[in-house]
């Protein structure tokens, strides 16, 4: 789910934009589905972890530097 987007906003973005088209879309790992509310509150859940994430890791590697 982190290499879907930049950002959580993003991911959101990408996911309303599919499902507009009358697509859903399925994480594999963890499975992770937005046909339905739950699917969607994991889905931005995740997304804001992942942003987090990459956030600590980029403080680390500018304290490395």
């Amino acid at each position: 789910l982190d290499r879907l987007g930049r950002d959580t906003r993003d991911v959101l973005n990408i996911i309303h934009d599919c499902e507009q088209k009358g697509a859903c879309v399925t994480v594999l790992d963890p499975y992770v589905s937005t046909q339905g509310e739950m699917g969607h509150l994991v889905i931005t859940v995740l997304g804001m972890v992942a942003q987090m994430e990459r956030r600590f890791i980029k403080e680390r590697q500018r304290d490395g530097i």
